[in-house]
């Protein structure tokens, strides 16, 4: 958590509007597919998944278990589910799955 604390401590106010229209916008991408019934293993997921992972990377280093943990988070924690609802409902059940997939082929 320090390392995360420090890497957001550092972000200027430009910095973090830019890194939440980021997270919007892939989460309006990965919505997207999401809607054409596109499979979670599906390359063009798994970029904008990699995508995700590298931008996380950015406060933390998650191994497989820890971004398994985090994909639950988005899914059990009531604000972080409402946030990708808005866009999407079902979003972060789907992101969930696409992150576990990850997890399971790029980082174990």
């Amino acid at each position: 958590w320090e390392q995360s604390r420090q890497a957001i401590e550092t972000l200027t106010a430009e910095d973090t509007e830019r890194w939440q229209r980021e997270v919007t916008a892939q989460m309006i991408r990965i919505a997207e597919f999401m809607a054409a019934g596109t499979p979670v293993a599906d390359p063009a997921v798994q970029a904008e998944i990699d995508a995700h992972y590298q931008s996380v990377c950015r406060f933390w280093t998650p191994d497989a278990t820890a971004y398994k943990g985090l994909a639950q988070t988005y899914v059990d924690d009531p604000q972080f589910r409402r946030n990708f609802d808005k866009i999407a409902e079902g979003l972060a059940a789907y992101q969930r799955e696409a992150m576990v997939a990850y997890a399971d082929t790029r980082l174990s």
